[in-house]
């Protein structure tokens, strides 16, 4: 699903990649911290993505992208 509102230009980043990208960070990440096993925060990691929204973007440019993202979920997790 993020690569294909990708390839119609809308950038997802998901924080479920093993390496940030972008802004999505993740506590597994951090070199500053001792490493830990939070499950929990996994979980909920792996189902979050971020995007940037410009300020000059307009309503009906983020209603648009509702659109794609929504249109490509659902080819992506519709019943065969």
């Amino acid at each position: 699903m993020i690569a294909r509102c990708g390839a119609r230009g809308v950038e997802l980043k998901w924080f479920g990649t093993p390496e940030p990208v972008a802004f999505t960070s993740r506590y597994d990440s951090w070199r500053y911290a001792a490493p830990q096993s939070l499950p929990k925060s996994d979980r909920i990691l792996a189902g979050i993505v971020d995007m940037r929204v410009p300020l000059t973007f307009s309503v009906a440019d983020c209603a648009q992208i509702a659109r794609i993202i929504r249109a490509e979920v659902a080819a992506v997790y519709q019943a065969p």
